[in-house]
């Protein structure tokens, strides 16, 4: 059996004397305990590699908050803080 308190589930990693949800918990977490990250710390990539970061509120993101890292540094580093395009 697991060893983690209150788990009955049969025991896959005999190592590590654990099941298997707690043992990809532990390799994810390094803990066995359900531990969240705050949004913040949320990181996505687009299939074409793009890295997406958590920025609610910034100019560049979307309504959900997510906007292009990429975008994010160009904006906060451009002197005019102007999105418009330029022909």
């Amino acid at each position: 059996m697991c060893k983690v308190d209150g788990c009955d589930k049969k025991s896959v990693y005999k190592a590590a004397d654990v099941c298997q949800k707690h043992y990809f918990r532990f390799m994810r977490n390094g803990t066995y305990d359900l531990v969240r990250k705050p949004r913040e710390q949320f990181e996505r990539y687009s299939p074409n590699g793009y890295r997406f970061i958590y920025k609610p509120g910034h100019p560049v993101a979307s309504k959900s908050g997510w906007a292009a890292e990429h975008r994010v540094i160009f904006y906060d580093n451009s002197k005019s803080k102007s999105l418009n395009c330029e022909f």
